[in-house]
């Protein structure tokens, strides 16, 4: 079974982001997915990305203000150059993250050593990753990189509450679940990923203590949309749809399914809370597995 998962996971494209962490590579056939880039001269290199990649380049301003509108499979990808100095740079790090942090920023940058330590900096502000201008020249060489930020940002939040009991193997199936939430793709998107079939995945899923395919992705699509409710200029709809739910109906739904409690409003739950419950969850299936672990073949 492990070496199944291993190969499996190893016949991914992935690629190693700065801190370690991993994820699929891999594109859903119907995702599509927007870089929303800050105007500036020297992107124009950059912009002829291909596949599902449809780039929009907005001034500045407009770009802040679009932040809210937009879907957490967005990047943003920002020429540091074009702000004057470092602070300036750090400053539309934060800036971008404050509106949308959900939403993976993308910088280029000359890595230079008068750069070295702005380029702490802007990890420190929340920046997903950075890419060498002087090695990655066009759309071609940005594009690894452009399919290792997405769903960084929640795949990181949803990491943050995790016990530490939980195995790689698990937290590889969880990173998966969480960049197929937010593709708003489905339990087959998720086995296409690993390219296996559905009921073997979930086989992995039950050896490592997880939900079934189908409920894990539904409590990363509640974890989603409780995420993106945390901002306060998204609107209920907005969430719900960005999280893969028609409308709002579905999402009250799916959070009392999942977190009990009556019909209360979005807004009135909480993602620590509901992570809290995923956990406890965790837990009993971590159990469970154990158990099954120890029982003899054929028992």
């Amino acid at each position: 079974y492990s070496f199944g998962l291993s190969q499996h996971i190893h016949s991914m494209k992935r690629v190693s982001a700065p801190d370690g962490d991993a994820g699929p590579a891999r594109i859903l056939p119907a995702a599509r997915r927007v870089v929303l880039a800050a105007e500036s001269p020297r992107l124009a290199p950059y912009l002829a990305l291909p596949g599902p990649f449809d780039v929009v380049c907005l001034p500045w301003p407009e770009l802040l203000a679009e932040l809210p509108a937009r879907p957490p499979s967005t990047v943003v990808l920002l020429d540091l150059p074009a702000f004057a100095a470092g602070d300036e740079r750090v400053a539309a790090v934060r800036a971008v993250t404050a509106a949308a942090p959900l939403l993976p920023v993308l910088g280029l940058l000359p890595f230079t050593p008068e750069h070295a330590a702005t380029l702490e900096r802007l990890l420190a502000a929340g920046i997903s990753d950075v890419a060498d201008t002087q090695i990655e020249r066009d759309a071609g060489a940005l594009l690894p990189r452009l399919l290792r930020v997405h769903a960084q940002p929640f795949q990181r939040r949803v990491e943050q509450g995790l016990s530490p009991f939980v195995s790689q193997n698990a937290l590889t199936l969880l990173r998966a679940a969480a960049h197929v939430a937010v593709d708003r793709g489905n339990a087959d998107d998720l086995a296409r990923l690993f390219g296996a079939g559905e009921r073997t995945v979930a086989g992995w899923c039950a050896r490592e203590g997880l939900p079934a395919p189908r409920r894990l992705l539904a409590w990363l699509r509640a974890l989603l949309a409780l995420a993106l409710l945390e901002e306060p200029r998204r609107t209920v709809l907005s969430c719900a749809r960005a999280a893969g739910f028609a409308n709002d109906h579905p999402l009250r739904r799916s959070l009392r399914e999942l977190l009990g409690g009556g019909d209360e409003p979005p807004r009135g739950r909480r993602f620590g809370d509901a992570q809290a419950v995923l956990g406890e969850e965790l837990a009993e299936l971590r159990a469970r597995a154990r158990k099954l672990r120890r029982l003899p073949q054929g028992a």
